[in-house]
């Protein structure tokens, strides 16, 4: 028994595509349902070899389908994908509980389209002579060549085109340094760019009452260890006593060496309630274990983290990050697991 999966160029969008398959030789109403299973992969232009790469449905997302709702209609919409991403997909059919072997994969390209606006975009009074900026980084670039540009000015009679601007293309994060006085205010956009075009941001002003909490020391000893058997990564670092009184929350910046878009980084939210506290004499260590499932990766064997640590505190003002990035390998499981799923862990049509 044979399925072969396949698609057409143009039924290719930015978020979506309909995909189509048959069957050799067999009766089409003999199957109960069909899984597909989906990944996004590390490399937009990395040819796989399919024969090559062993199947573990762990790494993929599964759709389940009733061919009796479609009339056995073998063709199948994929919505809510990411743009300017590459996926791979499989299919695999079931008559009763017996699962067929796996399809060919077909692999594709999602169409790039202009980058999201940036949301929750924050600023406050560092000290007499810098503002701090941050703003939370979008879940994908969705083309290629994508930075932001941060535009401010304390003159709102001037039009937007003569605002003061700066390109940056790592962090979401950025220090301007400015005379600070007591009727200060400061007006801020950003725009993230790629290919395509940009988006702005709403408008954000700045003024002297939004300071930083000057309770709050740094962040030392910071570490990862990685459990490659279970996907855990277990991070940890030290912070003084009262200084974890101020803090609401803490941010993981990452990104990943090892796929092509390794300069664009990302955020992990880590509340304090899901931390591990050991309190020593001064200072509290601190521990977060979490499956690696939680971090936006594209699928590859292997990935090597950039990893930045930085506080919010009750104020929602981000202090500054890390001053050095530690380094985290982690490596996925291989093997193959065909027949070992529960029709209820997948998503259903």
């Amino acid at each position: 028994m044979k399925i072969i999966f396949f698609y057409f160029e143009h039924n290719i969008k930015s978020r979506s595509i309909i995909l189509s398959w048959y069957v050799s030789n067999e009766r089409y109403d003999r199957f109960n349902y069909f899984i597909i299973y989906y990944r996004r992969l590390h490399n937009l232009y990395k040819i796989i070899n399919d024969q090559d790469e062993m199947i573990n449905n762990q790494d993929y997302q599964k759709v389940l389908i009733d061919p009796r709702t479609t009339n056995y209609n073998f063709t199948f919409q994929m919505i809510d994908l990411i743009p300017f991403t590459k996926y791979e997909f499989r299919l695999q059919g079931l008559i009763g509980d017996v699962p067929t072997d796996y399809s060919n994969p077909v692999f594709i390209i999602t169409l790039d389209i202009v980058p999201q606006k940036i949301e929750n975009l924050h600023g406050y009074v560092w000290n007499e002579t810098s503002v701090v900026v941050h703003w939370t980084p979008p879940n994908s670039t969705n083309g290629p060549n994508f930075y932001y540009i941060l535009y401010y000015t304390t003159n709102t009679s001037i039009p937007f085109s003569q605002w003061s601007d700066v390109i940056i293309r790592t962090y979401p994060f950025h220090i301007i340094s400015l005379p600070i006085s007591s009727n200060f205010q400061l007006f801020i956009r950003v725009a993230s760019v790629n290919i395509k075009g940009l988006i702005l941001s709403d408008f954000h002003i700045i003024n002297n009452s939004l300071s930083n909490n000057r309770f709050i020391s740094t962040i030392n000893k910071f570490q990862c260890f990685s459990n490659n058997e279970n996907q855990l990564l277990t991070l940890q670092w030290s912070i003084d006593h009262k200084s974890h009184l101020y803090i609401e929350k803490y941010l993981l910046y990452y990104s990943d060496l090892a796929q092509n878009n390794d300069d664009f980084i990302q955020l992990l939210i880590i509340p304090i309630d899901l931390l591990s506290i050991d309190r020593q004499s001064t200072y509290n260590l601190l521990k977060y274990e979490f499956n690696m499932s939680l971090l936006n990766l594209n699928y590859n064997q292997y990935h090597i983290l950039r990893l930045h640590l930085s506080i919010i505190d009750a104020n929602q003002n981000q202090l500054l990050i890390t001053l050095s990035p530690i380094y985290c390998i982690l490596t996925r499981k291989l093997g193959k697991n065909n027949t070992i799923f529960s029709l209820s862990e997948i998503v259903i049509d």
